[in-house]
Order: structure tokens, then sequence, then C-alpha cells
């Protein structure tokens, strides 16, 4: 069995997350500085799987209860807007087409850059990768990474604390403080832990020493753990 290179892999990963923000509109300083953190190569990783194309449109829709023709407009991300529906109706009192959906199961409530997902085939990609390799072969450090821009705005703007999202040891707390401290001034910036899985759990106590505070998410544990827990 041929033996995979995890640290070629990960310079692979790291090549395409710097490609994502390589047009930052950081200023030159935070660039340099920001770039140093990570080493990048030439290397493309081969999971890199990316979302559908333009799906920009005109859906033609021919009412037979009255044998009007509509035209609705499609978005680059294949959605329409539900109330592009209201123009169609079937008489003077009628206030137009409502979308029925229960659940959510086919409805777009926002829509993001950065994550794609597809309930039906089971897909969640971020930044164009699968979740599950994510999860399964990436660091906290390499997925943070990507949200580099996003943190130092945040700095800039003297914001009082982070939250920082799915920490799993004390080490995700010292690897943020560290990345903050490249970028401003931090004495009046706390780090906030996001318990949100059985692994936050199982490392509470080193991470509540490290963080200067703790935020339970109800929610997320709630898909861990038992009723009973």
């Amino acid at each position: 069995m041929e033996t995979i290179d995890q640290s070629k892999l990960a310079r692979g990963r790291l090549a395409v997350l710097s490609s994502h923000l390589i047009h930052s509109s950081e200023s030159k300083t935070h660039s340099s500085s920001s770039s140093s953190l990570l080493e990048t190569s030439s290397a493309s990783s081969q999971n890199l799987v990316p979302p559908p194309g333009n799906l920009k449109g005109v859906l033609t829709i021919i009412d037979e209860r009255t044998g009007k023709k509509y035209q609705v407009q499609v978005s680059e991300e294949g959605t329409v807007k539900a109330t592009d529906f209201k123009k169609i109706t079937a008489g003077n009192y009628d206030k137009g087409l409502k979308l029925y959906d229960p659940g959510y199961l086919n409805t777009a409530p926002v829509k993001s850059s950065i994550c794609y997902i597809d309930g039906d085939e089971g897909i969640l990609r971020y930044r164009g990768y699968p979740i599950e390799e994510l999860a399964e072969s990436s660091t906290f450090l390499e997925v943070a990474y990507l949200l580099r821009k996003c943190i130092s705005i945040c700095v800039r703007n003297n914001i009082d604390f982070l939250s920082l999202s799915y920490t799993r040891h004390a080490e995700d707390v010292r690897h943020a403080r560290a990345f903050l401290s490249k970028l401003g001034d931090l004495q009046q910036t706390q780090i906030f832990a996001k318990i949100e899985n059985i692994e936050s759990l199982t490392h509470f106590d080193e991470i509540l020493q490290e963080a200067d505070g703790i935020i339970l998410s109800r929610g997320n544990l709630g898909v861990d753990l038992p009723p009973e827990k």
C-alpha cells in the first residue's frame, strides 16, 4: 500500500488556503506578517472539490390556471426569491403564491462565499474542502488560518473579546492568542473558548485555565451527547 505523505498534503492544503486570501484588502504590513506564519508551496490539493458553476438565468413559469406566463430570475447560486412568486395570482383577491417548505428542506435562508451545502447529496464543504477531511486530517490552526482576514478586521476595530469556535484543546487558545498578538495590541482583547463537542468537554479544565472565558454551546453539545447527559 502506498504511504501517504501527510506533511506534503498539509503543505498542499495551505497553498490553496493562501490563494483564497492573496487578494485580501489587508495592509502590506498585516499581509507580510501573517503570510510568514505558515509555510506554503506550489502544490495544489487533490481533494479540493469546487461547488457548481454559475447557475444564473431566467425561470419561465406558465400558470395553467390563467394561461399567464411569468419569468423569475435565478441567481448564480441557483436560488430564486420567494417574493418573486407573489406576482403569480389566480384572481383579484389572490395575494400570490407562497412557498410552503416545512422544516426548511429546500430553502436557503442565507448565502455564503465560504461554505457550500447540499443536504440531499450529503455534501458540506468549507472553502471547497469536504468538512470530514478537515476534521480528520487538518489542524485547528490550518482551518483558523482561513479566517485571518475576519480576525484582522475585528482587531482593528478594538473588539472586547474573540469567540473561538470549536475549541478542542488549550493549545487552540494559545494558537489564537499568538496569531492575534501579531495583528495589534491585545491588552483589551480576550479569548472566550466555545465548548461545542465531546472533545471540548474532555479537555474542559485545561481550556478553562488558558481561556479568558467559556461559552457553552448547548445546541451543538446536544447533537453529540445523549439527552440524559
